[in-house]
């Protein structure tokens, strides 16, 4: 049975409060390539989500009462260029340098269901709204209690739709994260959608999913992935 998820769609729901928790990542969207006006580029780009066991949203929807943890995530061009910010936040994460193997193709469905301390900051917007920002992320400390996940994992990939066929967006992800899928211009323009290269780019490439890293040390097998 799918759980019932409750979505901040809405100015009334205030933002999770900064601190330091420990969460469990549950969604990885492609957001397809999103245009920046500012800069005039056109960039692939990918969200993580994490869920937060200790802050709580309830309620009733549909005469049914729900009692879920809320949700943090975080935005990043699909890169592991060393000048982009996915790259340094994976290794914060996993505790260790991404090897050059692993720089050639990192599967990043290996993020999912994995737990870590995640720092939340506020920053108030030009329209003066204030919202909760991943600022880092760690793992968690040896010894520490992993947080029991409690949403199923969400996961969409441009790279699983046919070629030229309309795009199908799964229902259960958040409202604006379906809003920026549409928005993109693999969306929009399916027959143009191609499998991200296989590389750690120079600044605007993809990272494609690949398998386990051939030259990862021995001693690195606890690494969380």
């Amino acid at each position: 049975m799918s759980p019932l998820l409750a979505k901040e769609t809405g100015s009334n729901v205030e933002p999770v409060a900064e601190g330091i928790y420990a969460g469990t990542a549950y969604l990885l969207a492609d957001l397809g390539r999103q245009r920046s006006e500012r800069f005039g580029t056109e960039k692939r780009q990918v969200v993580i989500g994490f869920e937060l066991p200790e802050v709580r949203i309830t309620g009733e929807r549909d005469g049914e009462k729900f009692d879920l943890p809320r949700a943090v995530s975080r935005r990043f061009t699909l890169s592991l260029h060393e000048g982009g910010n996915l790259r340094p936040f994976l290794e914060a994460w996993r505790g260790r340098r991404f090897t050059p193997t692993e720089l050639s193709g990192f599967d990043l469905r290996g993020v999912l269901g994995v737990p870590a301390m995640i720092q939340v900051i506020h920053e108030t917007k030009a329209d003066g709204k204030t919202i909760a920002k991943i600022a880092n992320v760690m793992p968690l400390a040896k010894g520490m209690q992993k947080p029991k996940p409690e949403n199923e994992k969400q996961y969409f990939s441009f790279d699983d739709c046919p070629p030229g066929q309309p795009v199908q967006i799964p229902e259960e992800l958040p409202e604006w994260i379906r809003d920026a899928i549409q928005a993109s211009r693999d969306f929009r323009e399916p027959a143009t959608v191609t499998p991200a290269p296989a590389t750690a780019g120079a600044g605007t490439g993809a990272t494609a999913p690949a398998g386990p890293a051939a030259d990862a040390p021995a001693e690195d097998d606890n690494l969380p992935f």
